[in-house]
């Protein structure tokens, strides 16, 4: 009779069962980083098909394309920060004609009038002087 002895598996050593652990650790580093990936890919065909004119995102690759977002979306809050700084002096630039119109009404109700000319500049001149 032909009888193999049944040989016991080997007893992992503590170096073995540490280094099982350290890879264990790092393949689900491996797959949350894929998944990550995944998720940021998606976001980027989702700004391709959602924008057209974020077609040029197409070329080069993933980190590419999400520095090219990246750049678009601080450009456009660059663009709003101006849009509002444009908005805010167009209110100002009211809100001083208004009183700059205040100011020649009040100094023609007094007997002034609102002179400008090359050499004196902006200026109010006594109605008496103006004749």
């Amino acid at each position: 009779m032909n009888h193999s002895a049944h040989v016991p598996a080997p007893v992992p050593a503590p170096v073995d069962m540490a280094i099982a652990t350290e890879i264990a650790h790092l393949q689900e580093q491996r797959d949350a980083l894929l998944s990550a990936l995944d998720k940021v890919r998606a976001v980027v065909d989702a700004a391709k098909r959602e924008h057209p004119r974020l077609r040029h995102l197409v070329i080069g690759n993933l980190a590419d394309q999400v520095q090219a977002l990246v750049l678009l979306a601080v450009d456009s809050a660059y663009a709003d920060e101006w849009v509002r700084r444009a908005a805010s002096a167009e209110a100002h630039g009211e809100h001083l004609c208004a009183g700059q119109k205040h100011l020649i009404a009040a100094a023609a109700a007094a007997g002034f009038a609102y002179q400008v000319d090359a050499e004196r500049g902006v200026h109010f001149e006594s109605a008496g002087d103006l004749s």
